[in-house]
């Protein structure tokens, strides 16, 4: 039980947190765009906002599949789910080191992000796997 709730607490702060940065990156591209690691961005009349907002509506979606996943208690396909978008968080650290990005936060940000999404993802299906295997025991029934 305390596992269920440690997990939960981990992917609602992982929702809250990629809602949140994904929401900067559509709001205000141009100051949150440093924080990436990337060594330069598109500079002048936007020419790169148009990407970087199509980065801030990608990490939207994926916190919003989180969050329904989270809130309608499908947690199995929440550990999966956590597992798979943790590509995308690694997909990004490949990407700044890739281009001679900050390797710290290539690695503190993006590596560090992924890497405890799956940590949290394995926590949730070994969680979801022992509810499964635990025997089922039946309600009482009242008597009539």
């Amino acid at each position: 039980m305390l596992l269920k709730k440690i997990n939960t607490v981990l992917a609602a702060a992982f929702i809250l947190f990629i809602l949140w940065f994904g929401g900067e990156f559509i709001l205000r591209p141009e100051t949150t765009a440093p924080g990436f690691g990337l060594p330069s961005w598109p500079s002048g009349d936007g020419d790169g906002d148009g990407f970087l907002i199509i980065k801030g509506i990608r990490d939207v979606v994926l916190a919003l599949v989180l969050g329904i996943l989270l809130v309608t208690g499908h947690r199995r396909a929440l550990g999966w789910v956590l597992l798979v978008e943790a590509l995308a968080a690694y997909g990004d650290m490949t990407t700044v080191l890739a281009h001679h990005g900050s390797v710290a936060t290539a690695l503190g940000v993006h590596g560090l992000t992924a890497t405890l999404m799956v940590v949290n993802g394995l926590l949730i299906m070994r969680e979801t796997r022992k509810a499964a295997a635990a025997p089922a025991t039946p309600a009482t029934q009242p008597a009539y």
